[in-house]
């Protein structure tokens, strides 16, 4: 019988030891092994996915997909070739093998990545003998968290678990808000919860608003998949119907920020008898989740005190880090107001630096933490009072805010010194700030 044209290549398509003659034959066999992937009908034409809300995929609210959903048959023929197929992607960085496969078949291989990565499980099962997915090292964790996103960003997929499923409300007004996020508090399953919602998003631009989902969905991917104890967790997203809002959904933080906690904590009289050593003991948890976020290849992008925010034990928890993304995909330089204090000066001025454009790094994260040390032994914003134009002028030219509310420890404001060194290769790494705060805690 002749198979219909479906637009596309009609060459051979191999998976392990079986050739189909084309991608038709190999849909089909996909639909019919796995499912409940829809079953490819004859004679009928399918259109490839276009970036849409991932509302339209979403399982009933009973539902509850799998873990490893195309890989549940220890050593079947649609395991090892799954498998094959996103090892070889990751190899080649070729999407053509997922390319012409439906959006379920899309969905599926992106669920079982985003799975894998979360789990930090082997990606063969026992019967394989290839054990180049053997252990999840971070070489095989980075090529797997990049092919997610490219998955995201080329086909709009995004791992169902991402998407929050279930009623959640939340206040009209905005309790707290960035230079381009509001805050509202909700309740999820009767839990309550934080909706971080991105203001920019609210755009009129169709095109511009696509960019803006993409770039939200990306962050999303990256934040959900981190796991540490000073990095908030991202409990999923939402979107509207209308695709009009979209909004991250995070754990409420009773305690607000770190800036709002201390200025509760300076009346206790334990807490005042303890405030330099403290205050120490808190930058040195800031830069653990710093340190873990620079050892995923995360640049935080913005930090300072109100994006780090404090739970109910006390610990220090990083937030929003990346939502630079976001900016980003609007070509919005709205994300640096009120952050100027905190920015290092290659950020001002790139080609000074010999840069061609501003890019945050892991740099100029270690500037914003000195930053972020003045800012909690004074209580007060870096250059509080200054012109965000003054602020530049005086950053390029070497001039830093005043240290005259930090301890007299010299080798805190040693530290201090180094992390926000003009020449940002002078500047010390995440790790060697902590071995160094570490020491410091000893003798404060």
């Amino acid at each position: 019988m002749d198979t219909p044209s479906l637009g596309m290549r009609q060459t051979s398509v191999g998976f392990g030891s079986h050739v189909y003659r084309n991608e038709y034959h190999m849909r089909r066999w996909l639909a019919q092994d796995i499912h409940p992937i829809r079953p490819v009908e004859e004679g009928k034409h399918h259109s490839l996915m276009t970036f849409s809300s991932p509302q339209e995929y979403l399982p009933s609210p009973q539902a509850h997909p799998p873990a490893f959903p195309l890989v549940s048959r220890s050593g079947s023929f649609v395991q090892k070739s799954i498998l094959q197929l996103i090892k070889d992607t990751v190899e080649t960085k070729d999407l053509s093998g997922i390319g012409p496969l439906f959006r379920e078949e899309k969905q599926y291989i992106a669920d079982t990545i985003h799975e894998m990565l979360k789990s930090n499980k082997s990606l063969c099962s026992s019967s394989s003998h290839d054990s180049s997915f053997s252990t999840m090292t971070k070489e095989t964790r980075d090529g797997l968290r990049k092919l997610l996103l490219r998955l995201c960003s080329r086909f709009g997929v995004v791992p169902e678990a991402l998407i929050l499923k279930g009623s959640i409300t939340s206040g009209r007004d905005s309790i707290a808000g960035g230079g381009f996020t509001d805050v509202f508090k909700g309740t999820y399953q009767q839990t309550p919860v934080a909706i971080r919602r991105p203001r920019i998003f609210q755009v009129s631009d169709n095109s511009a608003r696509e960019r803006t989902r993409k770039a939200f969905y990306k962050e999303a991917l990256i934040w959900h998949q981190l796991d540490h104890p000073h990095i908030l967790p991202l409990l999923g997203i939402i979107e509207d119907p209308s695709g009009f809002t979209i909004s991250m959904v995070l754990p409420w933080m009773e305690n607000g920020n770190v800036r709002q906690y201390l200025d509760k904590k300076v009346k206790e009289v334990r807490f005042q008898a303890r405030y330099t050593l403290t205050i120490i003991q808190w930058l040195i948890e800031i830069m653990q989740g710093l340190g873990y976020l620079h050892s995923e290849g995360i640049v935080h992008g913005d930090l300072r005190g109100p994006n780090i925010l404090v739970d109910r034990t006390g610990r220090m928890k990083l937030a929003d880090f990346g939502l630079a993304l976001v900016v980003d995909a609007t070509q919005s330089l709205t994300g640096t107001r009120g952050s100027f204090g905190w920015l290092a000066p290659e950020l001002f001025d790139p080609e000074l630096f010999g840069l061609s454009h501003a890019q945050p790094t892991f740099a100029s994260d270690v500037y914003s933490f000195a930053c972020v040390c003045v800012e909690l032994f004074s209580r007060e914003s870096p250059f509080k009072g200054t012109r965000e134009a003054q602020i530049m002028r005086k950053v390029c030219r070497g001039e830093r805010p005043s240290l005259h509310a930090i301890p007299p420890i010299p080798p805190l404001c040693d530290l201090i010194n180094d992390c926000w060194e003009q020449n940002r290769a002078k500047r010390p790494s995440a790790d060697d700030v902590e071995r160094r705060l570490q020491s410091l805690a000893l003798v404060a």
